[in-house]
């Protein structure tokens, strides 16, 4: 096949084009001579018309079709430049597409290369990028996949620039990251990207935006942002608390599958660390709780509703806390109601939790009957408080009372000295986790003892038609408050198992 070569009239027009197709910022700060990219240009529209006419493709040449192909070839080579000297990256790593541009490691196999480690070595490499300036990604379509950014992406300059297109996949970001378009996101995707340091988001997103599966590894912030399409966060993990404060979802918003476990510390620190005063932070934090509870309850996800109906509760506590209410007020009843609820059961969400505080109210329980039952035997010398209610008569007759007959005092002063330790560090263990386990394990051996000697200590009201007892005694006393504080921590351990009650509609 003849070679290509242009009328004068149709070189000259064609050169013209191209140099108006060249951006003036190819040449800055590169030793890019412009006549030999010129060259380079028209040399590939000229190939682009043989290899039509090679493969059967008629495409006339005139003015029009030189025009469309000086466009589409300029725009490729002269991406490739400024990407590649922006990015501090090779040209093979950037394929130039009509509406995209992707950024990879991964280049051309040989055709006989085995599938299965054409696959491994796809997965394997890596491109590291260790400059970017924000404002490309508001200039072109980008598309980076497994990519590692070592560099901080930030502006360097308050601008309003508008993100047409742009997409991370499989990408590492060790620095800060601050998408701040002040105008709008027109397509944001991120998918099974890992976050390792802060991100920041702030504008408009005007077209569906994607987070699947993607981690943050520390704080993330949306505050303010504006979803007008889907908003896709499946998978999501967030190891710190996110930032979704004033945040405005208009359409869709999936949540599925969301990792965010946090503490009450944890979101009390963050809380803190706002730059807004604390009770108005943690209002502004509750509603975007709140926004996700609702959310995940229309999508008739409970389960996870309960989670952020909790996180909604730390916040409500932590805002009352601040406001320094008057002893028995409503807003200070409000706030050890909260209190009380997550130190029993994390607010129903918490099985095991909700468990450990059952036993840890029997354990408080059998102490205290066993010291008022030891501590009458010593002081009276008689047993039938012991015989009946706690232990079988033999049990008694040959442990116990030779126990008691030849020691009084050392027994009635160790018991009470022990009485007064274990609630000490009961009181200790509301607020110190360690503490709090060693004293669980203490009671669960002492439910065990309960249910060993004598089951229907636990629930001690049952006793009040069949046992003979002088009134008000203090093992009645004692076990008429312990019946009516089991019953209610067991009411609380039932409604923590049945899931479905915990998200009110």
């Amino acid at each position: 096949m003849c070679k290509i070569v242009l009328e004068k009239n149709m070189q000259d027009f064609l050169l013209q084009q191209i140099e108006k197709e060249i951006p003036l910022e190819i040449f800055l700060d590169t030793q890019v001579n412009k006549e030999i990219l010129k060259k380079d240009i028209y040399d590939r529209v000229v190939n682009a018309f043989e290899g039509y006419q090679r493969y059967g493709m008629k495409k006339d040449i005139n003015k029009d079709t030189l025009k469309e192909e000086a466009k589409k070839i300029s725009y490729e080579i002269t991406s490739k430049k400024i990407l590649s000297r922006e990015f501090g990256i090779k040209e093979r790593y950037i394929f130039v597409g009509t509406d995209i541009i992707i950024i990879s490691p991964q280049e051309s196999f040989p055709h006989d290369e085995d599938t299965e480690n054409l696959i491994k070595k796809q997965s394997d490499e890596r491109l590291v990028i260790e400059k970017a300036d924000i404002r490309l990604f508001s200039q072109f379509p980008l598309h980076f996949i497994q990519c590692d950014f070592q560099c901080e992406i930030k502006n360097t300059f308050w601008n309003y620039l508008e993100c047409e297109n742009l997409s991370f996949e499989n990408c590492n970001f060790y620095k800060e990251v601050y998408f701040w378009f002040q105008k709008n996101f027109k397509l944001l995707i991120m998918e099974n990207c890992y976050f390792h340091n802060k991100v920041y988001f702030s504008g408009v997103f005007k077209e569906n935006a994607f987070f699947n599966n993607s981690h943050f590894k520390d704080y993330v912030d949306f505050c303010a942002c504006e979803f007008e399409k889907i908003a896709c966060f499946y998978g999501v993990s967030f190891e710190k608390i996110p930032n979704f404060s004033q945040v405005v979802f208009k359409d869709n918003t999936n949540l599925v599958n969301v990792k965010a476990n946090f503490d009450f510390r944890n979101l009390n620190i963050a809380i803190k660390n706002i730059n807004k005063l604390k009770d108005e932070a943690a209002n502004d934090f509750r509603d975007y709780f709140r926004i996700f509870k609702n959310i995940l309850i229309k999508d008739n996800n409970l389960l996870d509703a309960s989670k952020f109906h909790k996180y909604e509760l730390y916040c409500k506590e932590i805002e009352l806390e601040e406001k320094k209410s008057k002893i028995f007020s409503k807003e200070w009843i409000d706030k050890w109601q909260l209190v009380f609820y997550r130190k029993l059961c994390d607010h129903h969400t918490d099985i095991l939790q909700s468990l450990n505080s059952l036993i840890l109210v029997i354990g408080i329980f059998g102490v205290l009957n066993l010291a008022i039952i030891i501590g009458f035997n010593c002081y009276l010398g008689y047993k039938p408080i012991l015989e009946h209610l706690y232990f079988s008569l033999d049990f008694y007759n040959f442990h116990i009372k030779p126990l008691i007959e030849n020691n009084h005092l050392f027994i009635m002063f160790v018991n009470f000295i022990i009485l007064f330790v274990y609630l000490i560090l009961v009181g200790f263990a509301l607020c110190e986790k360690y503490i709090r386990k060693f004293f669980i394990t203490i009671s669960y051996v002492i439910t065990f003892f309960i249910m060993v000697t004598s089951p229907k200590i636990l629930i001690p009201a049952m006793g009040i038609f069949t046992d003979k007892r002088v009134m008000l005694d203090p093992l009645s006393v004692l076990g008429g408050i312990y019946t009516i504080i089991f019953g209610f921590v067991v009411y609380s351990f039932i409604k923590t198992i049945r899931k479905n009650s915990i998200v009110p509609s």
